[in-house]
């Protein structure tokens, strides 16, 4: 006789033999397994606790911030810093997410220069008072908006996380050739319009000749630079969305070429936009490991971007030379937008000028309203007439509107939407919705409102193309097919011991 085991060894069939005998947790297929995992990089209890913990955190810094000037900008940066880890810990899918990388971006251009001030790097053989508008008050009055934002922010991220339901489902590979189809021809078309411009205007005398000569040269070519972004940023988006495959390496390669000419020219955020979009898309088909030598990346793409700076007018990074800190300068002066808010509402006493610059995106369509784009309480046409192409900001815009109010109640709104975006369950076209609305987002943090909403429709009516396209036969074919294509988790099955 043999032993027990031996015994139900014996009971089970020759092709159960070779089945790996599992635990009862591994009844669920592989992919569900995984999207079972905890929120956040401490699990659900850790997010909870900072739902609730966070809130009160930046009231009590922006607090303190607000009643005494010697720590206002110690605050800023404090509660900027602990808005980038509440984003993590609240966030299913960690460093990847949305809101991670939203708070990311939003940082370095809107909290940088505060950073480097307070340490005081920069100042030198050419001082820092060369920039006219750089000046200890308006910084403190910069810092003090800031304050009052990035609490709303907070509060937005916190009550979402806190209110709205947990995905069942955080990562979903599964391919979607609508998506590949769509994206691929809009990235094609995007890459070929931008090579026709840059033919038409011969780029390549413009190489290191600074931003403005080539955004000159460019702005009376056959197709406009927006629209080329546009394709461009959708395109890659919807491309990572269809899965992995030939056709997305190709657009990837594709989109690395274009993304090193437009450096040489000296754009950035046409660049960082999409990849920033991208890697959350790719977040949401799989899980991504932060490594810790994605810093040194980092800090390498900080030093691209202080190259870039030698294009850009009249910013800080001028007094930093190459290098990481010179690009977080140069980022920075996004800071600008909110400094020359804060003068005109508390230095020149001018009347705030109320929700317009947002619901007057409607006057092409209502009756009675004249052009947009002629409108002094759009504050993009505000900040052009009065500082020159210097972009926009989410914060500037908001008080520009309405106060310290408007700071609050706008960036409560984007924290909120933001995890509305997170929580969404993984899927093809959802996550093609999510890294749309993630690049319209970034966009918005370097400018103002007034495209959002037409970039909104843009996203909706390209998705709903693909949508509405027929499927391909492969993907119509099933889960042999998805196997096939190594794109489906392995499911494994409980054989449990016979009974002796």
């Amino acid at each position: 006789m043999g032993t027990r085991g031996e015994q139900a060894d014996a009971s089970r069939g020759p092709n159960e033999h070779s089945r790996p005998r599992t635990s009862a947790s591994q009844t669920l297929p592989h992919s569900r397994a995984a999207d079972s995992s905890q929120p956040g990089v401490g699990g659900l209890a850790m997010s909870r606790a900072a739902s609730f913990l966070g809130p009160v955190a930046a009231v009590i810094v922006t607090t303190l911030g607000l009643m005494i000037p010697g720590v206002t900008i110690p605050a800023a940066l404090l509660l900027t810093a602990g808005l980038c880890v509440l984003a993590i810990v609240v966030s299913p899918r960690g460093w990847a997410s949305a809101p991670a990388v939203y708070l990311a971006f939003f940082a370095a251009f809107h909290a940088a220069l505060l950073l480097l001030v307070s340490f005081g790097w920069g100042r030198g053989s050419q001082s820092w008072e060369t920039l006219d508008w750089l000046s200890a008050d308006a910084l403190l009055g910069a810092a003090r908006i800031l304050l009052v934002a990035e609490t709303g922010l907070a509060w937005g991220l916190c009550l979402a996380s806190a209110m709205l339901r947990r995905p069942a489902r955080l990562h979903d590979p599964t391919p979607e050739r609508r998506l590949t189809l769509v994206g691929g021809t809009l990235l094609t078309l995007g890459l070929v319009s931008f090579l026709v411009v840059f033919v038409q205007v011969r780029g390549w005398t413009l190489f290191g000749g600074g931003y403005e000569q080539w955004r000159t040269a460019a702005a009376n070519a056959v197709v406009s630079s927006s629209v080329i972004l546009l394709l461009i940023m959708f395109g890659m988006v919807l491309l990572a969305a269809g899965g992995p495959g030939r056709a997305r390496t190709r657009g990837f390669i594709g989109f690395g070429v274009w993304a090193l000419v437009l450096l040489l020219l000296g754009n950035r955020s046409e660049v960082v936009v999409p990849m920033a979009s991208v890697l959350v898309v790719i977040a949401r088909q799989r899980r991504l490991r932060f490594r810790w030598y994605y810093l040194g990346v980092a800090a390498l793409a900080l030093t691209a971007a202080s190259w870039v700076r030698v294009v850009r007018t009249d910013d800080p990074g001028q007094l930093l030379g190459v290098g990481p800190l010179s690009g977080l300068a140069e980022m920075g002066s996004t800071l600008r937008t909110v400094i020359e808010s804060w003068r005109w509402h508390t230095v020149f006493n001018e009347p705030f000028v109320g929700w317009r610059t947002y619901w007057r995106l409607f006057g092409k369509i209502l009756p009675g309203q004249g052009p947009v784009e002629s409108d002094p309480n759009v504050f993009n046409q505000t900040i052009m007439e009065r500082s020159g192409p210097i972009g926009g900001s989410p914060v500037a815009e908001a008080y520009h509107s309405a106060g310290m109010t408007g700071a609050f109640i706008v960036l409560f709104v984007v924290g909120v939407l933001l995890v509305a975006m997170e929580l969404w369950p993984a899927s093809a076209f959802s996550n093609a919705a999510v890294g749309g609305l993630l690049a319209i987002l970034l966009l918005w943090v370097r400018n103002d409102f007034t495209p959002v909403l037409s970039e909104v429709m843009m996203l909706t009516v390209l998705i709903g193309i693909a949508w509405l396209l027929p499927r391909p036969h492969h993907d119509r074919a099933g889960p042999a097919s998805a196997r096939a294509a190594g794109l489906r988790s392995r499911e494994t099955t409980v054989q449990w011991p016979a009974e002796g």
